[in-house]
């Protein structure tokens, strides 16, 4: 591996010096190639993650930082852990293990993991394929809204709700978790709908194959909604419109050295049987 992109979230310090090291640590071994949002922070010349021509890209941040990068770039990724859960990263924050997972890197001893990915049409403008989780929600905060919702074309129904998750595996333990949808093996693919706050009180989530083709339509009159991809862009949806969400024939390529979900499932105290 020659070209390494490095990605910092340049609001923390901890990210920031991180991907310094990084950048120390593959001189003579890789090019470095700094993000044009980590290099501002440094005082240096970056690139922007969508132009980057690079065999992989390191993250320093949050599962966010992952999101971001994951939305801009195909190019596989390999995610540092500077925030809280740290599901999608792989490398924990500390000088040894960044040097021991930049050796494995260079050296090519890693696999790409893929996983699913849910794209959306309908909307007045495109927005990325989501990693995480389709959003669609209330445009006003603590107003409740129906959504008629449709599995390959056949109405199932009209959900009152401040909203509708749409999620992947991957995105089963982000904001589908908090709103009591399963956790389920990132490695698999499926579809997950999971109300949010409905107004009757117990419809359970639901997963359904990575094959059908998810439609809602905001059915109230005059009162619009928003869509917003794994909480970081967003678009208007106006009331009536509906938008279909499918499984994308673009896959996110993550880099993995051993697999980690129950590990990090169990050390994050989320099985219910304890540790």
């Amino acid at each position: 591996m020659t070209r390494i992109g490095l990605s910092a979230n340049p609001q923390k310090p901890v990210a920031l010096e991180l991907a310094g090291l990084a950048r120390d640590a593959l001189e003579g071994r890789a090019e470095a190639i700094l993000s044009q949002e980590t290099a501002r922070a440094l005082g240096v010349t970056g690139v922007p993650l969508s132009q980057m021509e690079a065999d992989a890209v390191v993250t320093f941040g949050g599962d966010g930082s992952v999101l971001y990068a994951a939305h801009r770039t195909p190019i596989p990724i390999l995610g540092v852990n500077v925030g809280a859960m740290g599901f999608l990263a792989e490398v924990e924050p500390t000088r040894e293990a960044l040097h021991d997972a930049l050796d494995r890197l260079v050296k090519g001893d890693f696999h790409v993991e893929e996983r699913m990915r849910l794209s959306i049409q309908g909307l007045s403008h495109d927005l990325p394929d989501a990693l995480n989780e389709v959003l669609v929600h209330s445009a006003q905060v603590g107003r409740m809204r129906s959504f008629e919702v449709f599995v390959d074309g056949q109405s199932m129904g009209v959900l009152r709700a401040d909203g509708l998750l749409v999620a992947t595996p991957t995105g089963s333990t982000s904001y589908s978790l908090s709103v009591g949808g399963p956790m389920v093996d990132p490695t698999l693919e499926a579809i997950l709908l999971c109300p949010i706050a409905p107004f009757t009180p117990s419809p359970h989530a639901l997963v359904l194959g990575p094959r059908h083709e998810i439609g809602i339509q905001p059915t109230d009159r005059g009162k619009d909604c928003v869509v917003i991809v794994d909480g970081q862009q967003e678009a208007p949806l106006p009331w009536g419109a509906p938008i279909s969400i499918y499984a994308s024939p673009r896959k996110a390529r993550l880099i993995r050295f051993a697999p980690r979900f129950l590990e990090k499932l169990r050390t994050k105290s989320l099985l219910p049987w304890g540790v």
